[in-house]
């Protein structure tokens, strides 16, 4: 199997209550399909990761915003 050119991947790899990994916020199907992107499918996915780990961050620091929205 081919290894990924971009990988969000920071060694942790240990998953959360909701299924997330606590280091680079993928779920494990995510994980699994990884090597199977494109170069321009896995920088999306990191740019994607991101936002979901800011959002996820958010959420948890003020657990009444609505997700995706500005204060």
């Amino acid at each position: 199997m081919p290894k990924a050119k971009y990988s969000p991947c920071i060694k942790v790899c240990e998953y959360d209550n909701e299924g997330y990994c606590l280091g680079c916020q993928r779920t494990e199907d995510e994980v699994k399909g990884w090597r199977d992107r494109t170069e321009e499918q896995q920088l999306s996915g990191i740019k994607m990761l991101q936002t979901r780990k800011i959002d996820r961050d958010l959420n948890r620091l003020y657990p009444h915003r609505e997700q995706g929205h500005d204060f």
